[in-house]
Order: structure tokens, then C-alpha cells, then sequence
């Protein structure tokens, strides 16, 4: 190649570049090589979907295989291996914890619903199950409670949802939490027959299992102050007992030298070593409990009923001073406040506080036989009749209701008394509510005899 040197010393450029005709020339083999590749790329791509497709086709149908023959550690396997193709498939995350829950190894099962999308509609399902183990052998019960908040809000709609976390309220004695998820669930239509029962009995209902069930949960590693008080205050109600009334003439204790465990959580939690109890010495770890938690509402009613009953003014006084505000909502404190009125002579006020006692729980059986009892030292006796008669059937419901083997079938003449009692007491959402669950099961009886 010739290099044509000019009188300025620059070397020519001319016969080093190509022509428009041979750069036409490289520019079409770069962009016909350029299709090429593309079109193997897109046909190797192509072929891969195309293959991984087939594969997961093939795994989900093996995992369905396994599913419906109960081969239970087979479907883990494969779910894994599903998973490990597709880390997005929910499916198979929920297989994999199905397969888990079979195989009693609830941690795995936990650990495969974390990781299933929000967006998969078996999630909300998925986490009930998350609550079963959290609740039981796992013993975290605040992230049980979590689950099913969480499923709550995946399935606004979620009866058994509701229905677990208004259970858990009821033996945990989160009182404030019970009335709005049950008052929640018949507004939304997602209540269940025994709904009506937790709330109607939000003053008074104790279960059977809920001492076992604290004590177990005391043992956790969760906050303990829940736990702790529902454990002595259901306790008082399995053995028969309350802080009143001792309905039985046998001595009642209870053996804790069986349950080694929470013997010891309870020696460390009241500072003292625990062996038997008696009712007494019930009553005393109640008085060491709200030395550690003095603004517990549940504490306090329960120590405030026992006062009332023994007329002691000045100890109504005292407890009523340690009420918190956030107890505002709660109608027994209105009811002991009432009763400190009517005690001191002072009937107008201890009107005023019946009658928002029973504003804020209109199935206050007490508040409305205190305030009949109030309304005739005022004259107005007619009012006071039929306060003193629907207290009557309060109470009486409540000994109904008491008695059952359980909430979960509630018989059917028991459920219209509910709704008798809702309908008096004026509470019109409830026994709306009340009434359609009662029709339902009229129909449904009907269809089946």
C-alpha cells in the first residue's frame, strides 16, 4: 500500500479507509450474522421454555401423584425439587408444607409457608395451619396470633380466621380484643354460633382447657403477663371457684408437682416455691400477681368483684383509682363504680353509671339488676321491672351456657334464648346477626330430616 505524503507532513488517509460500496458490503454481513445469532438464541430459548415447561409439568403432576396416593415424604421430595426449578411456584411451597405438616415436622412446615407469595391464594389457608403449630407444639403463641392476623388480611373474609383469634382472646382473657373481633365478625357476616357465646359471656366466661392451655403457653418464650393472669383466673373458674362464690363444698387444689416445668415458671415469675394449691393460696398468687402487673384490667376486676362482695368501701375506692384509661371501654369498672355510688347513698350517680356500664356491654347481666334495683329507690318501677326480669334471664343464661359440654354445638333451644336475651337487651346488631345463624340452621335441620 503506497502512503502519499502532502507538503504538511500528513500522512494521506484515502486509501486506508473502505469505500461506501464495501462498508455497504460489512454492514450487511454484520447485521445478517447478528440475525442469525439472534434466531438460534431465540430458538434455543425457545427449546428451553420449552423443555423447562415439560419439567415442571412433570413434577407438578408427579407431586399431585403423590398428594392423592398420601405419600406423604415422596411429595416433600418432589415439592422441593419443583421449588428449586420455580422458587416463584406457591404450589409447590404449599405442597412441601402440606407433606411437612403429615410428617409431624411443623418447623419445616412453617418455613415452606413463609416463603409462599403473598399473591397465592392458598396462603391464607397455608397460615392456619402456621397457627396450629404456633399455638400447639411449637408454643409461640404471638406468632400464632400473627398467622392468623395475617390470613385475616390475605382473606378479609376468613371465618375460621376470626374464629381462632376470637378462641384465643377468650382464653387469654384479651377481653377488649374478644369483643371487637367477635362485634367485627358479625358485622362482616363471618361469625359462627359461638361467637355469640364469647360475647354475650365476655364478663363471665371461663373454659375448661384454658388453664391448661396458659399454663402451657406460659412456658413460652413470649411475654408472660397474658398468660400468667389467664392462668390463675381460669384456673379459679375450672376448679369450680371464683372470687366470689365457692360452689363446692370439696377442698380444691390442684397438683402441680406433675408439671414440673411450669411449677418452676411459676416459682420464678411470684418468687416463692410452689407445690399444691388450695383456694387460699390461689387468692394469694393473685394478690403476688398484681404486685407484678398492678395496672392489669383483669387483676382488677377480679379483685373488685371480691371487695364489692365483701362491701368494702374503701377497697372499691383503692382498685377503682388503679383502673388505667385505656380500660375505658370496659363496662365492669362502670359497674363497680356504680356499685361505690349506690354503697355512699349517692342514687343519681350510681344511675348514671349503670346505665353506662350497660351502653357499653348491654349483656351486663349485674349492671342491670344493680340498676333496677337503683331505678325503684327513684320510682320509676316499671323500668325497674323490666331490668330486674332481663337480669334474671341473664343470669340464668349465663348458668346455661355454663353448663354446656362446649361452644361448638350449641343446641339450637339454647341459641334462641341468646337471641330472646339480644333482642331485650336492645343490641340490635347482634341479634341481627344472631338471627340469621339461627335461621340458617333451622333450614338446614329441615333439609336433613
Amino acid at each position: 500500500m503506497t502512503k502519499t505524503r502532502h507538503s504538511d507532513g500528513v500522512v494521506g488517509k484515502v486509501q486506508l479507509e473502505c469505500s461506501p460500496a464495501s462498508s455497504r458490503r460489512r454492514w450487511v454481513r454484520a447485521f445478517s450474522l447478528a440475525f442469525a445469532i439472534g434466531a438460534v438464541i431465540f430458538a434455543a430459548s425457545t427449546v428451553y421454555r420449552g423443555m423447562r415447561a415439560i419439567e415442571l409439568r412433570t413434577l407438578a403432576i408427579e407431586a399431585s401423584e403423590a398428594l392423592h396416593s398420601g405419600h406423604w415424604q415422596h411429595l416433600e421430595t418432589v415439592s422441593r425439587r419443583w421449588q428449586e426449578k420455580d422458587p416463584n411456584a406457591g404450589m409447590a411451597w404449599f405442597l412441601a408444607a402440606q407433606a411437612a405438616g403429615k410428617l409431624q415436622s411443623p418447623g419445616r412446615m412453617v418455613a415452606y409457608v413463609k416463603r409462599m407469595p403473598d399473591e397465592d391464594p392458598n396462603k391464607a389457608v397455608a397460615l392456619l395451619d402456621v397457627a396450629t403449630a404456633y399455638f400447639g407444639p411449637l408454643n409461640q403463641p404471638s406468632l400464632g396470633e400473627a398467622a392468623c392476623l395475617k390470613s385475616l388480611q390475605l382473606e378479609p373474609n376468613n371465618v375460621e380466621a376470626r374464629r381462632r383469634l376470637v378462641f384465643y382472646y377468650c382464653m387469654t382473657l384479651q377481653r377488649a380484643k374478644l369483643v371487637e373481633y367477635a362485634r367485627d365478625a358479625i358485622a362482616t357476616g363471618t361469625d359462627t354460633p359461638e361467637t355469640y357465646v364469647y360475647l354475650i359471656g365476655a364478663d363471665w366466661i371461663t373454659l375448661s382447657n384454658a388453664a391448661d392451655y396458659n399454663g402451657k403457653w406460659l412456658q413460652s418464650s413470649d411475654a408472660s403477663e397474658d398468660f400468667l393472669v389467664a392462668y390463675l383466673i381460669h384456673w379459679a373458674g375450672s376448679a369450680g371457684v371464683d372470687s366470689v362464690e365457692q360452689q363446692t363444698n370439696e377442698p380444691v387444689g390442684v397438683d402441680l408437682s406433675a408439671h414440673p416445668e411450669l411449677q418452676s415458671r411459676l416459682s420464678s415469675l411470684l418468687g416463692r416455691d410452689l407445690s399444691r394449691t388450695d383456694l387460699n393460696d390461689h387468692k394469694q398468687r393473685i394478690l403476688e400477681c398484681m404486685e407484678l402487673y398492678p395496672k392489669n384490667v383483669e387483676l382488677l376486676a377480679f379483685k373488685l368483684r371480691e371487695a364489692a362482695a365483701d362491701g368494702s368501701v374503701d377497697r372499691v375506692s383503692t382498685l377503682l383509682s388503679q383502673v388505667p384509661e385505656s380500660a375505658g371501654g370496659d363496662n365492669r369498672f362502670y359497674h363497680y363504680k356504680g356499685w361505690l355510688h349506690e354503697t355512699l347513698g349517692e342514687n343519681v350517680q350510681a344511675i348514671l353509671a349503670y346505665r353506662k356500664a350497660l351502653r357499653v356491654n348491654p349483656f351486663d347481666w349485674r349492671s342491670q339488676l344493680k340498676l333496677a334495683g337503683s331505678l325503684r329507690l327513684a320510682g320509676e318501677t316499671v323500668e325497674a321491672d323490666r331490668l330486674a326480669e332481663l337480669a334474671v334471664d341473664g343470669k340464668d343464661l349465663r348458668e346455661t351456657i355454663m353448663r354446656l359440654a362446649d361452644v361448638q354445638t350449641i343446641p339450637l333451644s339454647v341459641l334462641q334464648s341468646m337471641l330472646d336475651y339480644c333482642r331485650r337487651c336492645g343490641d340490635e346488631l347482634v341479634a341481627n346477626g344472631l338471627a340469621k345463624r339461627v335461621e340458617m340452621i333451622q333450614t338446614e335441620l329441615g333439609k336433613n330430616t
